[in-house]
């Protein structure tokens, strides 16, 4: 149907990138890598990141954002004492992951910082923008790089606890999946249990499956820009911060504190979304890609 006007999303969408690449670089000027951003920085940053990705979701057809208040009660974990905290700055937000599309919406909800895969890097205008804000970047397969990283996810969790850096937004699940279910989760975010804001986003188009899965950047976004409109709810959850009720009443015999921490973010997860839980790891979806796409490079 928007298949003559694709060229015009497709350029107008990913063009704000290349201009967001310039407006980040501008005020950071003789800033020094990896120290945290001053207000006024940070305030600019978080404008262009805004308004950027503003343009990008509406060229990728995502018209309607829903962001509906979820009254979470969190006393079955936390204990019937348990109130939210409104003011509590989470180390992290964790997030399902099921396209690309993810991480232009949490780019409009505050500024980008990341944990993504070495390739990213390499995305022109994308790539230079995400170091500049500080994700942090992990080579899959490299095992030794995975275990520094977990230390490195500490560190920053803690400094956004502080308020020095955004808080880290990670997706546990290790990839994207196919968006119906949340699979097993990774130890990174649960490692150093510090508080975390579980977000659940789901996509709702009767044109176009919007997940991911095994597709690669372009052609996902291609299509993304022929889909005539999308309906996309976030679903923001209240801070948790794991106490020692929770440890008490939830740990399970031979679980180390990380499992028993993300098996009931995951629950809580899957309860606000509607999203069942399938106890798989995304190595089978690797598995499935090279079946797929044997000459797949990443």
């Amino acid at each position: 149907m928007l298949a003559p006007f694709t060229f015009a999303r497709f350029m107008i969408g990913w063009g704000s990138i290349v201009l967001l690449f310039f407006w980040v670089h501008f005020f950071i000027l003789f800033h020094e890598t990896g120290k945290p951003l001053g207000p006024f920085r940070k305030r600019m940053i978080r404008l262009g990141t805004y308004l950027s990705g503003r343009i990008v979701i509406y060229a990728m057809s995502c018209f309607w954002i829903n962001t509906p208040k979820h009254d979470a009660n969190y006393k079955k974990y936390l204990g019937p004492d348990w109130v939210e905290d409104t003011n509590m700055i989470p180390g992290s937000c964790i997030s399902n992951h099921a396209t690309f599309m993810d991480i232009i919406l949490h780019m409009y909800r505050q500024p980008p910082s990341h944990i993504s895969k070495a390739g990213v890097r390499h995305i022109p205008f994308v790539g230079s923008i995400a170091a500049a804000v500080g994700c942090l970047f992990i080579e899959r397969s490299d095992k030794g790089q995975r275990k520094d990283l977990i230390e490195q996810i500490a560190d920053r969790q803690i400094e956004s606890e502080k308020g020095l850096f955004p808080p880290l937004i990670l997706y546990p699940e290790g990839g994207t999946t196919n968006g119906t279910h949340l699979i097993k989760f990774k130890k990174g975010a649960f490692h150093a249990c510090r508080s975390i804001q579980p977000i659940c986003i789901r996509y709702s188009s009767p044109f176009l499956s919007f997940e991911n899965c095994v597709y690669n950047f372009f052609a996902q976004s291609v299509l993304c820009a022929t889909c005539p409109w999308t309906h996309v709810t976030i679903t923001e959850l209240p801070v948790f911060l794991p106490n020692e009720y929770f440890w008490k009443h939830h740990a399970k015999e031979g679980e180390e504190k990380w499992e028993t921490y993300a098996r009931a973010i995951r629950e809580i997860m899957s309860e606000a979304s509607g999203m069942k839980m399938l106890d798989v790891a995304i190595e089978e979806k690797y598995k499935y890609r090279e079946y797929i796409y044997p000459n797949y490079k990443g």
